[in-house]
């Protein structure tokens, strides 16, 4: 099975899920200048900047079927909070984790038991770090 960089979530609990993720960015929000000194026509003192910063919590989400995998449209690490989807229901359902930190290039399994391990790189999708399937078939 080939390899693809970027991070991805499989999920192996059996039922569907969703995945809402966000970036801990900084924008710009205001500048602000203070002077000291004397005022006249030639100013004497000093002129100082401060910037303050808010950040963006741009929140994206995907569902997921069972025994399925996506890949997240990030360009960073990300913090994710995964559900199980519950049947007509429009709220996120039942959380399974909450902020779960996710670095760039890593990728997770929400296993059966509900628990989230990372991947192990460079092999199947739904083999853990410890090197155990999750997979129904569960051979590589």
């Amino acid at each position: 099975m080939g390899t693809t960089l970027g991070i991805h979530v499989a999920n192996a609990t059996g039922e569907p899920i969703r995945v809402r993720y966000h970036m801990d960015r900084l924008h710009l929000e205001d500048v602000g200048f203070k002077s000291s000194g004397e005022a006249s026509t030639k100013p004497k003192g000093t002129i100082s900047a401060e910037m303050s910063f808010k950040p963006d919590h741009t929140m994206s989400y995907i569902n997921i079927p069972k025994d399925n995998f996506v890949r997240l449209s990030a360009q960073g690490p990300v913090y994710a909070s995964i559900y199980l989807i519950q049947e007509y229901c429009d709220a996120d359902g039942i959380r399974i984790a909450k902020n779960f930190f996710i670095p760039i290039d890593k990728s997770i399994i929400v296993t059966k038991g509900k628990s989230i391990k990372f991947r192990k790189p460079f092999r199947t999708i739904w083999m853990d770090e410890h090197g155990e399937r999750h997979d129904k078939g569960g051979e590589e």
